[in-house]
């Protein structure tokens, strides 16, 4: 999508804390719209410690 880096840092840190307060079936639903956002991989995402 093209996000500058200060819209991708705000992005990233307002998923990361909602991520983190869901339950297993919300963490799908927001890591899909996290990477569709983003345009990150799910596993770069999960192993680059975002989520």
């Amino acid at each position: 999508m093209g996000l500058r880096m200060d819209e991708n840092k705000s992005v990233t840190s307002e998923m990361a804390v909602q991520y983190q307060q869901a339950g297993e079936s919300e963490k799908t639903v927001i890591l899909n719209a996290f990477t569709g956002v983003t345009g990150y991989h799910r596993k770069y995402a999960i192993k680059a410690h975002i989520f």
